[in-house]
């Protein structure tokens, strides 16, 4: 019982679960494997407000955010930030806006609009900072009339964030909400003792 998992092909329509600290890593190609489930976080924690999921370092935050995406909302789930994160010399791979794969220092967002994803939770920051985080709607397919919101939090549903800062963040998008906390927020949304500090776009929420 190693709790991993192979696609070759195919469609899942089921959501998989890994053990607790198990790896995580699904890849979908668009013209091949199609994952309609949910991925569930090899972190420490449960989740609650007494043992929250703990994000310790830059890799924690980036497999949040793709749980996020997979459609995972953490609707009434407790995350918590243990350290400062710099994005300093940071890339992953996106499809751009002429759909090729290019590895760029961009961040997509945690809740990505252009999946319909959103992030319904409690996020603490722990009183840590977030640095140094760059978009660039061009190497996320944000372009030429595409839509999309844009910030640490791409769009938030009722959610919390709080107990965070926010320093040097850059955004480059044509058309839609971006600010540097959350793109675009929905519904009851919290934000409590959040600090921006050096950014060039919206402050905590863009719409």
């Amino acid at each position: 019982d190693d709790s991993s998992i192979s696609i070759t092909g195919g469609i899942i329509n089921e959501n998989v679960k890994l053990r607790e600290n198990a790896p995580a890593n699904i890849t979908c190609d668009k013209n091949s494997e199609i994952f309609n489930g949910l991925i569930e976080l090899p972190l420490a924690g449960k989740g609650t407000e007494t043992d929250p999921y703990l994000l310790e370092n830059l890799n924690d935050l980036v497999l949040f955010r793709n749980s996020v995406n997979s459609g995972n909302t953490y609707e009434d789930k407790y995350v918590k930030l243990t350290n400062n994160i710099d994005f300093t010399g940071y890339t992953e791979m996106n499809v751009n806006y002429q759909g090729n794969n290019v590895a760029e220092a961009t961040f997509r967002p945690i809740g990505d609009y252009s999946c319909g994803a959103s992030f319904k939770g409690i996020f603490d920051g722990g009183n840590n900072t977030i640095s140094n985080i760059y978009i660039n709607g061009w190497d996320i397919n944000y372009c030429w009339g595409k839509y999309g919101s844009a910030g640490l939090f791409g769009t938030v549903d009722g959610a919390t964030v709080k107990n965070l800062t926010v320093s040097g963040f850059e955004i480059q998008v044509e058309g839609g909400d971006v600010a540097a906390i959350a793109g675009h927020a929905i519904g009851n949304c919290i934000f409590e003792n959040i600090t921006v500090t050096d950014h060039g776009n919206g402050v905590v929420i863009g719409e």
